[in-house]
């Protein structure tokens, strides 16, 4: 199949590239968006600024009374709860009213590089800005630690990245920077097995896992790597099946998704794009690319698979239509004008009903968009 490549230019001047590179991988639930252009698309909450221009702007902004250094979040899977880890405290909100309804301390580390909720809704997977490898999976609503999960190779200078639950919540993916990822048994907390970077057999290098994703059948394992691979694995076998890598500089791969179908992998680069690969030819079926981008951070498919989201590092969320390429819309965060620094997105989240779409930036902030549209 030929390679689609798609272009768009930048929506706002770009702020200085981050000299501390946040790798968050949240795993997310996305819900069916709205049709807008041909058979699908989005329509986001425009309001008028001052001036009579429309803008685009965030319907609510949820903000960490503790930690300001980065938050992940994920929606319940409900829905009716937006759950945001800071490393020290899991705050629970009211989506509808935009209320927060509680709180828990439990005080790992400051700061949260990837939170996952378990399909059931009672336990979430953190883990955490600080160094050991270690997973920790917390007890909802309460936030107690039920038990810890230490990456067997990790050293002290190594940290867990990302963590995934499989569809059937049995088994816990997590990702490290010690050249491995991990399957881990949910309810004995016993670890199954390691799958280790074929980069990594080549020599010392430090290849860290950067994220993490499970196939909707739960058969297969991509991880992105910061070699500029994706690997997807047979989770049953534990063998290699496939190893994807950008046509651009392959730098590192922060974040990876399958489309609900199983049928496309999408691969969030450093090196500014979005790469969308068939999963069963391992060929590259489209580049997606904002020409002001500082490094995808975040990719997410919409359930039916026709729009793609992307958080880049420069303070935007890029919304695609997957069949044409086209950008539907572009969030750029409040954070660019008043801390361009802080502004690159580390968090994107849909709510399982489409109707809200949370983004966080590396500040601690989460926004809350209202996105609506007609079927």
């Amino acid at each position: 199949m030929r390679q689609k490549s798609f272009g768009l230019p930048p929506v706002l001047a770009e702020p200085p590239r981050q000299s501390r590179r946040r790798h968050i991988i949240v795993a997310i639930a996305v819900a069916h968006l709205a049709v807008l252009l041909g058979t699908a698309g989005i329509i986001v909450l425009v309001q008028r600024s001052e001036g009579g221009q429309p803008s685009v702007r965030p319907a609510a902004t949820l903000t960490s009374p503790g930690n300001r250094d980065g938050a992940a979040a994920a929606f319940s899977p409900d829905g009716r709860t937006l759950a945001i880890d800071d490393g020290t405290s899991l705050y629970l909100w009211d989506v509808a009213a935009r209320h927060q309804i509680g709180t828990t301390t439990h005080q790992l580390s400051p700061g949260s590089y990837s939170f996952a909720f378990r399909p059931d809704g009672r336990m979430v997977a953190t883990t955490q800005d600080g160094f050991g490898g270690s997973t920790y999976l917390l007890q909802v609503p309460t936030g107690h630690l039920i038990a810890t999960l230490n990456d067997p190779d990790s050293d002290a200078l190594s940290c867990a990245t990302s963590a995934a639950f499989s569809p059937d919540g049995k088994t816990l993916a997590t990702g490290d920077e010690d050249d491995s990822a991990y399957l881990w048994n949910v309810a004995t907390r016993h670890l199954i097995a390691t799958l280790t970077d074929p980069e990594a057999a080549k020599g010392p290098g430090g290849v860290a896992v950067e994220s993490v994703a499970f196939s909707p059948d739960g058969k297969t394992l991509a991880t992105g790597d910061d070699d500029g691979s994706a690997y997807l694995w047979n989770v049953a076998t534990r063998h290699l099946i496939a190893t994807l890598t950008g046509p651009g500089s392959s730098m590192i791969v922060q974040s990876v998704a399958f489309s609900p179908d199983g049928k496309t992998l999408a691969t969030g680069n450093e090196d500014g794009s979005t790469y969308l690969w068939n999963v069963a030819t391992e060929h590259l079926i489209a580049t997606l690319t904002d020409r002001g981008s500082m490094g995808v951070s975040m990719v997410a498919f919409s359930p039916d698979g026709t729009t793609l989201a992307t958080g880049d590092g420069n303070g935007s969320v890029y919304l695609w239509n997957v069949a044409t390429g086209h950008l539907v819309a572009t969030l750029p965060s409040p954070a660019r004008v008043s801390d361009p620094i802080e502004a690159g997105v580390n968090s994107v989240a849909f709510s399982p009903d489409g109707k809200t779409l949370a983004t966080g930036d590396y500040d601690g902030d989460i926004f809350l968009w209202d996105v609506g549209g007609r079927t």
